[in-house]
């Protein structure tokens, strides 16, 4: 399963206030054949991230305290066999923190007063969607988008066998356990009025209805959708007794304790794929009907202010693209930098991200060619 940022390490991000930000991007190997490019790539992107800390006025001994976890990596020959395909690196004077990524991303060094963000947006953003793996033995709830998948810990019992050991036992029912496939892993069998009776249905569906609790709860709130991994006869049962809203439309028939991490993500992804395009291409032809009417821009300047003020419901941006300025929220203004000093201003694509994700609207980061019109930057507001 892939380690992926999550929302809430990205929040810790956007939330830093320890200017000067270093924030390093560069893409990786996961090869042991090309660990010697990526070290050398790495220490020159330090010498880049050193003079910019270095034209913010800061005295070396505060560099090297910034950059002294970064340096020593640098050295770590363990560190560079285990990467990924990306690597995103971000340091101040009292942060240190990186994610191996599972995709690439484009080399790139920004030294402002807050970390960039948007190439991990693509990450947490809309494209996103949940997985139950429904399963007598070990049902689990995991996060993931085309990329991979990551558990979700669930903090009380996932198992049919472990949830009817909670409950009191039913009078009509006799209890035994046994073990399966020789591992030791025990299983509870029921016999009431026969295998596959009505008592074997409604022990499924007391099952599901307490998975629909756990699920609804570890998901308030959210809007990503949840496909169903499962069986032939549970699918059914669940679908019956769920409460999530965004419950998908297609789900994956297999037993999921059969597949592999990378079988499980693959299914699952094909099952949402054409649901989550069909969502963006709404979200689209939705921001082209409301251009022209007040409640849509694609102006960089309108777009980050009215985000920064929890304004923006959709929005999109690119990835590979940075429009650098500042926000000035007092002047109900904001600044555009065109000239060479460009590289020490936070981005202002990556600003009006953070801005949409931090009051609950959705963001979309897309490849150029995949942004509405071909603009910039592309916004649907609240009002």
């Amino acid at each position: 399963m892939m380690q992926q940022p999550t929302i809430e390490q990205l929040r810790e991000l956007m939330e830093s206030t320890q200017s000067p930000c270093v924030s390093l991007y560069m893409p990786t190997h996961p090869g042991i054949a090309e660990n010697q490019q990526d070290r050398t790539r790495f220490k020159n992107l330090l010498r880049q991230a050193q003079r910019g800390l270095e034209k913010a006025n800061l005295r070396s001994p505060v560099i090297q305290d910034i950059m002294q976890e970064a340096i020593k990596l640098s050295s770590d020959g363990l560190f560079w066999r285990r990467q990924n395909h990306g690597l995103a690196m971000f340091m101040a004077k009292e942060h240190f923190s990186f994610h191996q990524l599972p995709l690439k991303v484009d080399e790139l060094v920004m030294v402002t007063d807050r970390f960039h963000l948007k190439p991990l947006m693509q990450l947490v953003g809309q494209e996103q969607f949940y997985v139950l793996a429904l399963s007598l033995k070990s049902t689990r709830l995991l996060e993931g988008n085309e990329h991979g998948l990551s558990a979700l810990p669930a903090e009380v019992p996932m198992t049919m066998e472990e949830f009817l050991e909670g409950e009191e036992r039913e009078p009509h029912l006799e209890y035994r356990s046994f073990s399966i496939g020789g591992r030791g892993r025990q299983m509870a069998t029921y016999h009431g009025h026969g295998a596959g009776g009505e008592d074997s249905k409604e022990d499924l569906r007391r099952y599901c209805r307490y998975i629909d609790g756990v699920v609804t709860k570890r998901l308030a709130g959210k809007r990503l959708p949840l496909t169903l991994v499962g069986v032939d006869y549970l699918l059914p049962i669940y679908r019956e007794v769920n409460t999530y809203p965004q419950l998908a439309r297609v789900h994956v028939e297999g037993n999921p304790d059969e597949f592999g991490p990378e079988q499980l993500h693959q299914r699952a992804w094909s099952s949402v794929k054409p649901q989550l395009l069909e969502e963006r291409q709404e979200a689209i032809e939705h921001f082209q009907e409301l251009m022209g009417t007040g409640k849509a821009s694609t102006s960089v300047e309108e777009v980050a202010l009215a985000a920064h003020h929890g304004r923006v419901e959709i929005l999109f941006v690119p990835l590979g693209v940075q429009r650098p300025g500042l926000i000035k929220p007092e002047e109900q203004t904001v600044e555009l930098v065109t000239d060479g000093a460009a590289g020490e201003y936070p981005d202002l694509l990556d600003q009006a991200a953070i801005g949409t994700l931090d009051n609950g609207g959705t963001v979309y980061v897309v490849d150029q060619p995949d942004m509405p019109n071909g603009v910039d930057i592309a916004a649907i507001f609240r009002y």
